[in-house]
Order: C-alpha cells, then sequence, then structure tokens
C-alpha cells in the first residue's frame, strides 16, 4: 500500500506540470493526497476482513463463522457449590433464583448425590459437574444434627441476565435471535412451555432436533427452530415449519469470578439455611473459601487467535473420514468447558478380535468430569468418523512432580515467578518424561539473572491421592507416559554466595 506522501508529490507533480501553483493549490493537492489514501486504506481493511484468517476484528471472525454455520463458544459463567442444613422447607426447581447479593445472583442448577444425570432437558445447555442431579429438589427442615440433613447443591453465578419470548412467523419459520451482547453459553429454551436441549453442533440440530444456538457478532445468539417445529417430524419430505409457535429462551450474561467480590462469596447463604463446612478433606478437590462455600471458575470465551482454527477445523472434518490424532480435538471443541485446550491423548490397540481406541483428556476445571451421557453423546456421535467404533472416554492419571531446587544467587530476593513460570510449560500435558526433561529444565533455570548455580535438583511425584511414590509407582507412573499428566510444584532452598 502507498504511503500519503507518496499521493501528495503525485498531486504537486500533476499540479506543477499545469502551472498551478499557490496556496489554493497546496490545500487542493492535501486534500486529494488525504481521500486517496484513505479510500486505499478503507480498501485494504475491507479486503483484509473478508477472510476469516486474516481479519483483526472479533465481529469480523464471529460473521465468518456464522457463515460457516460454527458457533462460537460463548464462555461459561462461575459456578457456586454450597453446603448447609435446612430451617424450612424448599422445593428446588433448575434455575430458580436461591440468592441474592449486592451486584450478583445464584441460580439453582442441581443437587449432590455422587451421581451425574438429568431427570429432565431443563439444565438445557448449563455446563454439568460431576457428582450433581440435574433436576428438581425438595429439600425438608433438619429436625437433628444427623449429616443425612444436611445437603449439597450447586448454582450459577451471575450479574445479568436476559429473557425474550419470541412467535415463529411467515416471515422466518427458521430462527429467532438475541442480539444482546456478551450473553454466555448458559441458558434455556422452551417451546410451548416445555423445555427443550440445545446444541452448538449443526449436524445434531438437523439429526435430532434440538435447537441450534449459533452465536452472532457481540457474543448474540440466533435459535435454529426449523427442523424442531416442522410438521410430520425430521423423516417428511417437504419442510415448512410451524407459524404462531411460541418460543422462550432465557440467557445468563458472561461474567468472570475474577469480577466478583471475594469477600461477598465467602459470606454466601441462603436465607433458611445454616452453612456446614465441608471439613478437612474438602470437595471434590475444590478449595472451600467459607464455611459451605466453592466456587468454580469460569470457562473463558473463544480467543480471535484460535476462533478461525477451530471453524476451519469443523468445517474441514465435517466432510472427510477423521485420523485418531484427531479425535481428542474433536472432544476440546464439542466440550471446551470440560477439557483442557491441547490436554487430550489416545492409545489405539488393536488384535484378532477387533481394534479400540481410549481417550484421555486433562479436565478444564479440577473434578469437574464429562459425565457418562456426555461421554456416550460423543461416542455415538463421534466415534463412526475413525478407524474404530469402540471407544472410551475418561480423564488421564493426574500426579504432582515437586522439584527441589538448591540454589545459589547472586543476591538475595525471590525467584518464585521466574522458577513458576518455566515449571508451568510441563503441566497438563502427556507424555511429559521428566527423565528426559531434566537437564533442559536445568538449563532454564540456571539462565534465571540471579542464579549463580544449581547445587541440587530433584524431583519428587505425588498420585492424586496424596501419597509419595515409590520405585515400583514410579516405574508404573513412567510405564503409563502416555496416560499421565502432572500438575507442577517447587520448593527452593536458596543460598547467596559472594
Amino acid at each position: 500500500m502507498k504511503s500519503k506522501q507518496y499521493y501528495i508529490n503525485a498531486y504537486r507533480g500533476i499540479a506543477s506540470g499545469l502551472d498551478i501553483t499557490g496556496e489554493g493549490a497546496e490545500a487542493l493537492i492535501q486534500l486529494l493526497a488525504e481521500a486517496t489514501y484513505i479510500s486505499e486504506v478503507e480498501h485494504a481493511v475491507i479486503t483484509q476482513e473478508s477472510s476469516l484468517d486474516k481479519c483483526t476484528l472479533l465481529t469480523s471472525k464471529i460473521q465468518h463463522c456464522m457463515d460457516q454455520m460454527y458457533s462460537v463458544f460463548r464462555g461459561s459463567c462461575p459456578k457456586v457449590i454450597l453446603r448447609f442444613r435446612p430451617t424450612k422447607y424448599f422445593d428446588l426447581k433448575p434455575h430458580d433464583l436461591i440468592v441474592t447479593g449486592n451486584n450478583f445472583k445464584v441460580y439453582f442448577l442441581g443437587y449432590w448425590t455422587g451421581e451425574t444425570k438429568n431427570e429432565s432437558a431443563e439444565t438445557s445447555s448449563i455446563p454439568l459437574t460431576t457428582g450433581f442431579v440435574y433436576g428438581p429438589k425438595i429439600i425438608p427442615p433438619s429436625i437433628s444434627d444427623s449429616d443425612s440433613e444436611v445437603y449439597t447443591i450447586i448454582g450459577l453465578l451471575a450479574k445479568e441476565t436476559v429473557g425474550q419470548n419470541f412467535k415463529t412467523d411467515f416471515r422466518n419459520t427458521y430462527y429467532v435471535e438475541c442480539t444482546d451482547e456478551d450473553l454466555s453459553q448458559d441458558m434455556w429454551v422452551k417451546v410451548e412451555g416445555s423445555y427443550v436441549p440445545v446444541t452448538r453442533i449443526f449436524a445434531d440440530h438437523i439429526m435430532n432436533g434440538s435447537v441450534f444456538d449459533l452465536t452472532i457478532p457481540s457474543f448474540g445468539s440466533r435459535l435454529y427452530l426449523a427442523d424442531l417445529l416442522r410438521e410430520g417430524g425430521p423423516d417428511r419430505e417437504n419442510i415448512v415449519a410451524q407459524e404462531n409457535v411460541g418460543v422462550e429462551a432465557f440467557w445468563y450474561k458472561y461474567s468472570a469470578l475474577s469480577s466478583y467480590n471475594e469477600a461477598e462469596l465467602r459470606k454466601l447463604q441462603i436465607k433458611g439455611t445454616i452453612p456446614v463446612s465441608f471439613g478437612s478433606e474438602g470437595f471434590q478437590g475444590q478449595t472451600e473459601i467459607g464455611d459451605g462455600v466453592i466456587v468454580i471458575p469460569e470457562a473463558e470465551t473463544d480467543t480471535p487467535t484460535n476462533i478461525h482454527y477451530k471453524a476451519n477445523r469443523d468445517r474441514y472434518v465435517n466432510s472427510v473420514i477423521r485420523s485418531n490424532s484427531d479425535i481428542g480435538t474433536i472432544l476440546e471443541e464439542t466440550y471446551p468447558e470440560y477439557v483442557k485446550t491441547g490436554g487430550t491423548s489416545y492409545v489405539f490397540s488393536s488384535s484378532t478380535t477387533g481394534s479400540s481406541l481410549a481417550l484421555y483428556y486433562v479436565p478444564a476445571v479440577p473434578e469437574s468430569l464429562l459425565t457418562e451421557e456426555q461421554i456416550e453423546t460423543f461416542r455415538e456421535t463421534r466415534s463412526g468418523y475413525y478407524v474404530t467404533s469402540n471407544l472410551t472416554v475418561q480423564p488421564g492419571t493426574r500426579y504432582t512432580a515437586i522439584f527441589n531446587l538448591d540454589l545459589e544467587l547472586y543476591q538475595s530476593g525471590s525467584i518464585d515467578a521466574e522458577v513458576s513460570g518455566i515449571l508451568q510449560e510441563y503441566e497438563d500435558k502427556f507424555g511429559i518424561d521428566f527423565r528426559e526433561l531434566s537437564d533442559e529444565i536445568k538449563g532454564l533455570i540456571s539462565k534465571i539473572s540471579n542464579v549463580k548455580q544449581i547445587s541440587g535438583f530433584s524431583i519428587d511425584y505425588v498420585s492424586d491421592s496424596g501419597y509419595l511414590l515409590d520405585d515400583l509407582g514410579k516405574t508404573k507412573m513412567y510405564e503409563n507416559l502416555g496416560v499421565s499428566y502432572y500438575k507442577v510444584n517447587y520448593v527452593i532452598n536458596s543460598s547467596v554466595r559472594s
């Protein structure tokens, strides 16, 4: 693209050739050069924004994804787990408002039983957490101090909500949309008063009649209804969607846990209950921030840097046979609130009796695991694209690697941030072998400006249940690197040597 000065010089040459001089001529030259330059810039921007890969505006990327019917992930709101003893009668249903804070609200999702299932479609696309039943719950008042009268429930934290009612008509019987900004993936939809399932995968919408939730620019939502409402069912030849159908939809606006007042969250309490601590053993590996209060961070929205890749991949793999190495990425894209990006591994085995594929994943949030229902849905809808339909999905084996570092420093001071930054690169990844990486890690630590010398270096391994591994345990761990991943910690013993 040519510069503004280039056009100024070009117009001055034209004026000089026509023997036009003076202040008026110079002003005209500057105006023409500015207009020409701006026009070229606009054409360059239009050309760039017309490409999914090259566009820089988030709204442009989302619009390109809409053209491909790929629904950009809008993120999921934080969750809160509450443990309490009731002092009055409760009749809770999914999405009931249970707590009101200064600038947020908590909505009921489900209750703890140790088993995860959906009693109805009422949770819609709300992400699940293992061990909870997502459905209505009647809780009577407690009459004793028995543990059997202590209840644990899960709710959703939100600052704003958006609810809309629609009527399909002859002008558009295929979809309705909410143009409000910053909606999350947490939502529910009712058709003629009944909850219906919602999906981000267009193929599922076509195959089973669920509502397709397509993200529109500024993180709004368009709901495709045609295959749910069409007369005669999904197998009939002529598709004519019904008119005058009542559709009610409700979205929770996206928010991050960091935007909430932690002091207020610590004191969360439902009126008519007495908070009960989870105790020293905790709950599913989560940290209790107050008596009977655990918070689970949000699942982040898709970023501009990964949207175009995920959209192009979704379009490509929908029409070709996929390899076994693709399946982990598909799991990450299907359940981004559950599976850590880049945190999957697989083991393929074959014998005379058949072949099988075991898929392992790192939970995006510790202990927030895929449910059996989600795994079965994934197996039914995705296994046909791979070499084998004998597919299993399960979390990987988690260990904690504790680095013991004896360091000589040039001067006193903390190097925790530098060491943490180095070691975090090895977290939550399958196939890491610290025996082979020890020299690499020591080399990186020795390059920290305040480190004079590494005088001692060793690694202890702790199982997920908290036991220090002996030699036999380490041998088993190394034999299963493909299904193991690590949380990383460190202990620094430092001294200053002149």
